[in-house]
């Protein structure tokens, strides 16, 4: 038993432009079973994205360029394993 997640936040960019640049949109469904299950503006500036289940998603190149517009933070937990990873990028590179 146990969960897998991962994660990718920039600062600097809205969420309506970041979905843009990444080719998506909003659906308003609530599902934990999709790629991407969630996207959240948060109040200090930073944009969220939660991934269910998979763990490179939050690494791939279309997220990284988002750190063209700030600092940007990507981790991956795989609890079954006991994995953790966090990469760093800024100006379109990790850091």
């Amino acid at each position: 038993m146990g969960f897998s997640f991962s994660w990718f936040a920039v600062r600097g960019v809205t969420r309506d432009t970041a979905l843009e640049e990444l080719g998506l949109e909003l659906t308003g469904k609530t599902d934990f079973h999709v790629p991407i299950c969630g996207v959240a503006q948060l109040p200090d500036g930073w944009l969220l994205f939660a991934f269910d289940e998979d763990l490179d998603q939050a690494f791939e190149e279309s997220f990284v360029a988002l750190s063209k517009h700030g600092p940007a933070v990507a981790c991956a937990v795989e609890e079954h394993v006991m994995l953790q990873e966090a990469r760093g990028y800024e100006g379109g590179a990790q850091v």
